[in-house]
């Protein structure tokens, strides 16, 4: 019954308040989930995994060769797809990121290129982070993927020490803000023989993806393959 009621109300506040498309801001139809159809369209995608990102692949090929890397969008602070980052990670808006990632998913199902893939390991934030925001965001796009594929998601990779943001940092001070003992892996013994997904919002520099493939890679040198997936990647990658 108290099912039946939230439903009813969250159904009537649709109808005072319908849902907006989060780019644009127009109200969504029926059958469209956070973007109009006009702005899924017209989404500026990178097709990454279709071709070779010079700038992120060349620095990751010493520490895993042949890694996948998907991303949906090119991402720009002055652009309007950028709120769709923005509303997951400070706007209180998990479910944004589980249907973002959920959506992503869909797309690059008919590519293969989740073939393989055994697990998916979303990027920690800092603890402390994480209490305040309530959530991980890259935790909730991992959520998404893992819905749309049935691969599973693990908690696997935490944070070693609290660090400042990367936002508004340069690339030689994004550098600097990472280390080699930044991730601890959990469980570590059972990731032998085993593909793993890296999941994150963004993609800037890659410092952050880069620096949790090797903590992978060191920790268990015998996974087979690591790849990569974001919602974003800053223009500077292509």
């Amino acid at each position: 019954m108290g099912s039946a009621k939230f439903e009813l109300i969250r159904d009537l506040a649709g109808v005072v308040a319908p849902a907006r498309c989060v780019v644009c801001g127009t109200p969504l139809a029926t059958g469209e989930d956070f973007l109009c159809v006009k702005c899924l369209w017209a989404m500026p995608r990178t097709f990454a995994h279709r071709r070779l990102i010079s700038q992120f692949a060349d620095p990751l090929a010493r520490i895993v060769p042949d890694a996948r890397l998907a991303s949906w969008f090119r991402y720009r602070s002055d652009r309007p797809y950028h709120h769709i980052i923005h509303n997951i990670k400070y706007l209180d808006c998990p479910k944004l990121g589980v249907s973002a990632g959920a959506q992503f998913a869909r797309e690059l199902l008919p590519d293969g290129f989740f073939d393989g893939i055994d697990l998916i390991v979303p990027i920690p934030i800092p603890a402390l982070r994480r209490f305040i925001r309530g959530y991980n965001q890259a935790e909730k796009i991992a959520r998404g993927v893992g819905e749309a594929t049935d691969i599973p998601v693990a908690n696997i990779l935490a944070e070693g020490f609290f660090r400042r943001s990367q936002v508004g940092l340069g690339s030689a001070n994004r550098r600097a803000n990472m280390s080699a003992s930044r991730f601890r892996v959990k469980d570590a013994a059972s990731l032998a023989g085993k593909h793993i997904l890296l999941v994150d919002d963004v993609i800037t520099t890659g410092s952050t993806m880069h620096s949790a493939a090797f903590a992978l890679k060191s920790a268990q040198p015998d996974i087979t393959r690591i790849s990569f997936l974001s919602l974003a990647m800053a223009d500077g990658n292509f």
